[in-house]
């Protein structure tokens, strides 16, 4: 599934959720996924709520090849939410009780899920001041897209 969004020539937009994903799939992202998309060039802008392991998240994205921003920590995703390409949508949900993902081409969901995304990252943070990181969230968080 994530495979797909290395085919296409287009950046990606990314919703991430603070969820606890199983390791082998974790070591897999770091190892393989994400080096084949840092390597062919695909910038990755994501959504994240505001959490401390997000912040320390936000630190690899020069090496990452991405733009982390922050939403009220209230704002949690339970899944991925992935928009690449022309119009297509990729959502992945991690928790072991309905661990699955699908792959959705559809134009009309696509611009909208994309106008939701630009609206929340026109209004995001693009980093914490002092003042606001005492009320981040303490959250095992493991972030796939890095």
């Amino acid at each position: 599934m994530y495979d797909d969004t290395l085919l296409t020539t287009d950046n990606m937009c990314a919703f991430l959720g603070n969820v606890i994903i199983n390791t082998d799939l974790n070591t897999w992202f770091d190892d393989d996924f994400v080096p084949r998309r840092v390597a062919s060039e695909k910038f990755a802008k994501v959504l994240v709520s505001h959490t401390i392991e997000n912040e320390q998240y936000q630190q690899g994205d020069k090496k990452f090849y991405r733009e982390t921003r922050f939403l009220p920590h209230h704002l949690d995703f339970g899944c991925e939410i992935i928009l690449y390409g022309l119009h297509k949508t990729m959502i992945a949900l991690y928790n072991e009780q309905d661990m699955s993902g699908m792959m959705i081409e559809s134009e009309n969901l696509f611009n909208t899920l994309k106008v939701l995304f630009d609206t929340l990252r026109d209004s995001a943070a693009t980093s914490i001041t002092p003042s606001k990181r005492n009320h981040a969230v303490t959250k095992r968080n493991t972030n796939t897209i890095t």
